[in-house]
């Protein structure tokens, strides 16, 4: 039977989550707050004119430009928006925010915070690409087999009962029955949700030929490629038009 914790050893548990150690930074100190990693956000708190400096040493930043994201100007004035959300200025790649002695609690967090805010741009840039890939599997699709024949985001049923919305449904000519269901495959994160559907639809959809395109540039494991090729046929986009032609017909 589980021990129920007291208020105090909740307390101190919560507490070993924050440690400050000297640095040639300053005092940094390692907060609760994770990047989209998992990594802890670090903060670092100086003294500079008689007033507390706390910055995150351009750790964000850091992050996001090692995914691959550049600092445009589009993006920094987004984050200068964020830094002012927690009470923060974006300078130099830096989120700081100075502080006196009885605030320094408030700005640590607030600084940790604001320092996430930049490393969730990743998240926002591949929620971006995935987007824009989907649109231009559908555009590929549709100057392929024309618009009349194909359909985008209707509903089916599988054998479970659950129902899926196929992102691109191929007609047969009499634009009746689906001859195909065409998934665009943005990320290795949606491989296991591509493989549940293409499982539970194939039953009740003999008729339709099941197609995974995937992004070029996503480097699928030998594992979840042999997964996939139990279900459908995996297209690489950059080959998808030259497939889908006898689709067409």
């Amino acid at each position: 039977m589980m021990r129920r914790l007291t208020t105090e050893e909740i307390g101190s548990a919560a507490s070993a989550l924050v440690m400050a150690e000297e640095t040639s930074l300053g005092v940094e100190v390692t907060t609760p707050v994770v990047y989209p990693d998992g990594r802890a956000v670090t903060v670092v708190v100086s003294v500079d004119s008689g007033e507390h400096v706390v910055h995150d040493a351009g750790f964000g930043s850091m992050f996001l430009t090692s995914s691959g994201i550049k600092l445009s100007k589009q993006i920094r004035k987004r984050l200068t928006s964020m830094a002012e959300v927690y009470g923060c200025e974006f300078l130099n790649g830096r989120m700081t925010r100075r502080a006196d002695t009885e605030h320094i609690a408030l700005a640590i967090a607030m600084v940790a915070n604001a320092s996430r805010c930049v490393g969730d741009e990743v998240l926002e840039a591949r929620r971006r690409a995935e987007s824009d890939f989907i649109v231009a599997v559908t555009d590929s699709l549709r100057d392929v087999v024309g618009g009349k024949r194909l359909r985008t985001n209707e509903q089916y049923t599988g054998e479970s009962g659950a129902h899926y919305r196929v992102h691109n449904v191929i007609l047969d000519n009499a634009e009746s029955d689906a001859i195909a269901f065409v998934e665009p495959l943005s990320s290795r994160s949606v491989v296991s949700q591509r493989f549940m559907e293409f499982t539970d639809l194939r039953p009740l959809h003999q008729g339709a030929n099941m197609y995974a395109v995937a992004d070029d540039h996503e480097d699928l494991s030998e594992p979840h490629q042999i997964l996939l090729r139990r279900v459908c046929e995996l297209v690489p986009y950059s080959e998808s038009r030259e497939r889908f032609k006898p689709l067409a017909a």
